[in-house]
């Protein structure tokens, strides 16, 4: 756990957190179906998160960090929810984006795709130590020791943008 929170840090990776708020928005973005497709699907609550963290990391980047990532950039992820056959791509048909593109892959095929679980592991034992207090278990108490050595780098990044400004976004695309 130390050594790939250090390789993280000592890599410049950027970590991005989201909360998708589906208790908040769920119902909103079904709103969007017309815009459904083969690939599109604002029904499925996994496609809301997906899309909602595109989003706001693509408006975090643009308008409130734009030195952050260079123009243009690729992301990749398991193959959970697309792409669950095979390895399939989507390039996003507007400039408007700084993310070109996605591809939905087997984890097998990119090592590195085992670092997002990484990091929602270690969110996850830091919040089971922080609810349990004193926690003696060592698991628990060494991922919190872990994400703040993250969250405090340079390279962990919060991205919480007001589900005001979402809702809004909706209601303007709808």
């Amino acid at each position: 756990m130390d050594d790939l929170t250090d390789f993280i840090i000592n890599n410049n990776l950027q970590c991005f957190q989201h909360k998708y708020k589906k208790n908040d928005l769920f119902n909103k973005a079904k709103l969007l179906e017309k815009y459904n497709n083969e690939i599109i699907d604002f029904n499925k609550v996994e496609f809301q998160a997906l899309f909602f963290f595109m989003t706001t990391l693509n408006l975090y980047v643009k308008d409130f960090n734009p030195n952050l990532l260079k123009n243009k950039i690729s992301m990749y992820f398991d193959r959970n929810v697309y792409g669950t056959k095979e390895t399939e791509s989507f390039k996003f048909p507007s400039e408007k984006f700084i993310i070109s593109d996605m591809t939905f892959c087997e984890k097998s095929k990119i090592e590195l795709l085992f670092l997002p679980d990484f990091l929602g592991f270690l969110l996850k034992k830091s919040r089971e130590f922080l609810i349990q207090k004193n926690d003696n278990n060592e698991l628990t108490r060494n991922a919190h020791k872990n994400y703040l050595k993250i969250k405090s780098s340079i390279n962990f990044h919060s991205i919480n943008i007001r589900n005001e400004v979402i809702e809004n976004t909706i209601n303007l695309i709808k």
